[in-house]
């Protein structure tokens, strides 16, 4: 029987029961890699789901798919293979079937339909494999419509990689084609035994390469091992996190072609000329002058392997220096140079160089590698397509995840779809897609002009410059004709018993403190004190320099806050710089003078007066002076205004908010910071 309404066996079936072993072969070291790294637990194990879907259009066979499934795994060993429980050993059954779970939800609605579909996708990513029982491979079919149905196929990392996927598509389809007697059906060429691989890469002749170039990778970071450092929204939590989602972008075709032709001009291959770009945005992330980034290599090709599946990626830990004021053509050829040298030394694994590698372990990240960049081999759905029925192939996003940040780039007709996998704990969705439109934009001006420096082409995108706008938009009005004074005279008269400044066992409610500014008010402009003078401000860190700041304020004067810590000489600079004529002050300074003819006016002396003195100056006028540290050369003293005290003070009462019950505590010396951090808001 054919058509889509064919029936399927049970999901609890299970042809690995009871199956003998037909051969044991020791498992690669990258094979042991990834086992040691399934047995952290659950999420660690979901990090190696890799799953693809199969779109069909068109008049489905189900018997036949069947009957390919079962022939791709008759066909490739690596498919019907176990791991040892020691991890040590790959076991491969003699014989066995991919029996695909049948689902119908052709009588759903679209988005009911839609809905269970992504079900079934995160099902196949969010489902462990068992290493040991197996199987490793699981296909799922959901029957859409009579002439719609979509193939999920999920397998664990350990015997399938991104080029065993695109193998099992394009085979699958071939193998349909011959099982349902299509014309035209195509023979495959022989099968390479993942068994026989294993065994080679456990002869000596491969550990003296591997070495050899373990060698070469030791060298390359014996000196020192660059830490990528993204800009996280989120710090990073003590242990690492696997939870992941994905991001996904378009190239469009014509971009992507232009991209192809820059880099064809200048030597370098597409996947080069994405990684150079990607690099170095990665480094305008981060602000660093070299960057690691990681890029899974596959075998198959490079050994001359091209239908061989299973696990055969190794992971290079490419290092670029970001240079990023030279031409991009310039750090393309750069870029190419680092690129080659690594392919030329894969045949050392990343769990064999960390080993050698003086790096300190930390439990919240991984070791060296944290960004994967890859780019996938293009996949005509035109070549998927047989008989009739029409091929789109996706890959499923997963939902837990190794690194911190894994771009793929997969080609396929519609341009190339820019799939990036993040870590939630890390990362949020929207910087996430921010980043990658400012890869786009920057490809996009690259092709242009690729003798452009590449900070250049990584500027701000129009999206990032409508974020800083409203980001920037933090124009509040504010009384901008207000004195500070009038602020604290307006708080006593609302609030006259409540406490205004607290010092050791000594305190003053904001009328005592009203009370004695005036005094000191008074008394300076009995001394000649008039609006826009300076006066010096020399206490200890009591209730009286509460009293002098708002006493010389009311004078209309601004004060010089001169920090009894300080060196005698850089004291007696800021005061004949500012010209100060009186220097407040009390007596727990008194045997530290050191003004020359100064006029000292001593707090402890004054009394209270009740009725404030007429208010005179504007806000335009100096509240304070500010001196410099003076590293470079003299201190320099900074005018601040009536008028940006008051808006700081308005800025800070509306975020992050204060009210009468809010309290602040005073940690640093006058000289550097703005009064408002001294008052009490009670």
């Amino acid at each position: 029987m054919t058509g889509s309404t064919d029936k399927f066996v049970p999901i609890d079936y299970d042809p690995f029961a009871g199956a003998a072993i037909a051969r044991a072969v020791p498992t690669t070291e990258a094979q042991r890699e990834l086992w040691l790294a399934d047995q952290f637990g659950r999420e660690a194990s979901l990090a190696y789901n890799e799953s693809i879907s199969l779109h069909f259009t068109g008049a489905l066979q189900a018997l036949s798919l069947q009957g390919a499934l079962d022939a791709l795994v008759e066909r490739h060993d690596a498919l019907r293979s176990t791991i040892s429980a020691d991890g040590l050993s790959l076991l491969v059954a003699p014989h066995g079937s991919l029996q695909a779970q049948m689902v119908d939800l052709s009588a759903l609605d679209d988005e009911a339909q839609a809905q269970a579909t992504t079900r079934l996708r995160v099902e196949a990513v969010e489902t462990p494999f068992d290493l040991l029982n197996g199987p490793l491979i699981r296909a799922t079919l959901a029957r859409l419509a009579e002439t719609e149905h979509e193939l999920i196929l999920t397998a664990h990392h350990i015997v399938c990689d991104g080029w065993s996927f695109g193998l099992i598509s394009t085979e699958l389809m071939a193998l349909y084609a011959s099982t349902s007697i299509i014309e035209g059906a195509r023979s495959l060429a022989p099968a390479y035994s993942f068994a026989d691989h294993a065994m080679v890469q456990a002869d000596a002749a491969h550990y003296a390469a591997a070495e050899t170039d373990t060698r070469w990778w030791v060298r390359l970071y014996d000196d020192t091992v660059p830490a990528l450092e993204l800009p996280t929204d989120r710090p990073r939590k003590a242990v690492r996190a696997f939870a992941s989602r994905r991001e996904d972008l378009i190239v469009e075709p014509a971009l992507a072609e232009a991209v192809r032709k820059l880099g064809a001009r200048h030597g370098s291959s597409l996947f080069v000329t994405l990684f150079a770009a990607f690099g170095a945005m990665l480094a305008r992330l981060c602000g660093q002058e070299e960057v690691v980034v990681g890029v899974p290599a596959a075998g198959q090709p490079a050994e001359g392997k091209h239908t061989l599946v299973g696990h055969c990626v190794q992971l290079l830990p490419i290092r670029l220096a970001a240079d990023l004021e030279q031409p991009f053509d310039k750090f393309l050829d750069g870029t190419r140079g680092r690129v080659l040298d690594a392919y030329e030394h894969q045949a050392c694994t990343f769990g064999s160089l960390l080993k050698k590698l003086q790096i300190r372990r930390d439990p919240g990240r991984l070791p060296l590698v944290s960004v994967l960049f890859n780019l996938d081999t293009a996949i005509n759905s035109d070549a998927l397509s047989t008989g009739g029925l029409q091929v789109r192939l996706n890959s499923n996003p997963r939902h837990f995840e190794n690194f911190d940040l894994f771009l793929n780039a997969s080609q396929g007709s519609e341009g190339i779809v820019l799939e990036c996998q993040y870590c939630m704990d890390l990362f949020d969705a929207a910087t996430v897609r921010r980043w990658l439109l400012l890869y786009v934009a920057s490809l996009e001006r690259l092709v242009t002009d690729p003798a452009q420096p590449v900070v250049q082409a990584l500027g701000p995108t129009e999206e990032d410059l409508a974020l800083l706008s409203r980001f920037n938009r933090t124009a509040a009005d504010f009384p901008r004709e207000t004195r500070v004074e009038s602020l604290i005279a307006r708080q006593a008269a609302a609030t006259p018993d409540a406490v205004a400044v607290v010092s050791g066992t000594r305190s003053l409610t904001y009328r005592e403190l009203e009370a004695r500014a005036n005094a000191v008010a008074t008394t300076l402009r009995e001394h000649g004190v008039r609006a826009g003078d300076l006066v010096g401000l020399y206490c200890g860190r009591n209730e009286h320099m509460l009293v002098g700041l708002v006493g010389i304020l009311k004078a209309g004067a601004g004060y010089v806050p001169m920090d009894p810590a300080f060196p005698a000489d850089r004291l007696a600079y800021m005061s004949a710089d500012a010209g100060t004529r009186q220097i407040v002050s009390d007596r727990s300074v008194q045997g530290l003078w050191n003004f020359g003819d100064a006029e000292r006016i001593l707090l402890d002396e004054l009394g209270e007066i009740y009725a404030p003195p007429a208010p005179v100056g504007i806000a335009e006028d100096v509240a304070y002076v500010i001196y410099t540290s003076g590293s470079t050369g003299q201190p320099k003293g900074v005018r601040v205004p009536h008028r940006t005290v008051v808006n700081l003070l308005e800025s800070v009462r509306r975020e992050p908010g204060m009210n009468a019950r809010n309290v602040v505590l005073s940690v640093t010396t006058l000289s550097l910071i703005s009064p408002c951090r001294k008052l009490s808001c009670r």
